[in-house]
């Protein structure tokens, strides 16, 4: 058995937490674990510690005090916790992960973690399957399916509250069902509403769209809707565009800038009231954002500094958690092989139209990526699409391989970015969120 599934194992039997040295003990005595190491407690203590940096909030195991350990509920799936037998063999699924996740969820009444309910889906006989990572694939099947479905137009069936949890969606009210359409107020985008007029050429905006409704919004004093915004910037000449549904444009980079900016930990520049509505956010007192930007910077660099320190295998399984928690599916990691080659393997489903299939290589180095790496990288990739993730950046010669015609298309992440998506999915990082008070006028403070 390996160590991280015997510790997991004693400490369930201990029911409590247990010091490293004793945790080892146990295991080797029970035989659970062997090994000819000399000091076989310290590799205990660096798996474990290993693992929780890995899998944050989602690790099987969590400290208790220092060197003491303790199981972290959910636990993690294990096809069989018996050392003694055999994994189970592939089968097929008696019900699809989605069908069982959408039986298993009513019997809790609250939201699950995607672990648990991939647990009780086995333990119910739902779903069988010798694959060695069910609740990933749980986790990643639940999330491709709520974005196609909302793609769709559709009511989707779950909704995901962030850390890995979700829940059976709510149904959408009667009378604004699938089919049913309701007025829409505000006017929409005409080019040039003189129609003898031709429509303007197609160029380059002078202003990118969220910079122009942060130019628009202060005029107005209160909230507009998106297509007022986008009528607003176009008149005062903030933006220039041919496309010919600019206000959708303006709807849909407003909404990513919002959640973009709350997923790091940033404060908006902008916040939604609903039916299309948008304003300014309203900036948090000033000595409590330095705090909040100083203390997001401060973990920033801390996970900048255990990325580093990871060791090579670990940040590729790192790399992978990351492909399932943004959507890709059929994810696995490659079989490690020292420093080359591809890493790990994804397909994404854009909206049921199209799957885009990815191999990734993980660099975990402090020197710049050179460009003979992207070259070994478009050689190997064959027809998926390449992507190179490092801890460090890109020299101006790597972007310019990359950005060759005639080749397989490679994609470059450099640490900021890495840091970015990890804080953006939850991945090692955990969101917490607290009201703020603010003082207004108060009725009547003139009279």
């Amino acid at each position: 058995m390996k160590a991280l599934d015997a510790a997991e194992v004693v400490l369930r039997e201990a029911g409590g937490p247990l010091h490293y040295r004793e945790l080892t003990r146990r295991m080797i005595d029970r035989g659970l674990w062997t090994t000819r190491g000399k000091t076989p407690w310290e590799t205990v203590n660096s798996r474990i510690n290993e693992d929780i940096k890995l899998f944050g909030a989602i690790s099987r195991f969590r400290r208790e005090g220092s060197g003491h350990f303790a199981v972290n509920e959910p636990p993690r799936i294990q096809p069989n916790e018996n050392p003694g037998a055999r994994e189970p063999e592939p089968s097929r699924s008696t019900m699809s992960f989605i069908d069982a996740a959408a039986e298993v969820l009513p019997s809790s009444g609250e939201p699950m973690h995607y672990t648990a309910i991939t647990q009780a889906a086995i333990e119910r006989g739902l779903i069988q399957t010798g694959g060695r990572t069910p609740a990933t694939t749980m986790s990643s099947l639940l999330g491709t399916d709520i974005r196609q479905r909302e793609s769709r137009g559709e009511q989707p069936r779950f909704v995901k509250l962030g850390r890995g949890l979700f829940a059976l969606a709510k149904p959408a009210p009667l009378g604004l069902g699938s089919g049913h359409f309701a007025v829409n107020e505000p006017r929409r985008i005409q080019p040039n509403e003189n129609p003898g007029a031709r429509e303007p050429e197609p160029s380059r905006s002078t202003m990118s769209f969220i910079d122009a409704a942060a130019e628009v919004l202060p005029s107005s004093g209160e909230p507009m809707h998106y297509t007022a915004i986008t009528q607003a910037a176009i008149e005062r000449g903030l933006i220039q565009t041919g496309g010919r549904t600019p206000a959708t444009t303006m709807s849909s980079l407003l909404g990513t800038d919002i959640r973009q900016r709350e997923s790091r930990g940033e404060q908006p520049r902008f916040v939604k009231l609903g039916r299309g509505l948008f304003a300014l956010a309203k900036p948090a007192p000033l000595g409590l954002a330095t705090e909040i930007g100083r203390h997001n910077e401060a973990v920033r660099e801390e996970l900048k500094t255990r990325l580093h320190e990871m060791p090579p295998m670990a940040f590729e399984e790192l790399i992978a958690a990351l492909l399932a928690e943004m959507g890709f599916e059929e994810v696995e990691r490659t079989q490690y092989s020292g420093d080359g080659g591809i890493d790990a393997l994804g397909t994404l489903d854009v909206g049921g139209v199209a799957r885009v299939r990815v191999a990734v290589q993980a660099k975990r180095w402090q020197s710049n990526v050179p460009p003979r790496v992207v070259r070994e990288v478009r050689g190997t990739v064959g027809v998926r699409q390449g992507v190179i993730i490092t801890t460090s950046d890109f020299g101006k010669g790597a972007r310019d391989e990359a950005d060759q015609p005639g080749g397989a298309p490679v994609a470059l992440v450099n640490g900021e970015r890495l840091i970015d998506l990890l804080i953006e999915h939850g991945v090692g990082v955990s969101r917490t969120a607290h009201e703020v008070l603010t003082l207004e006028e108060l009725p009547g403070a003139e009279a």
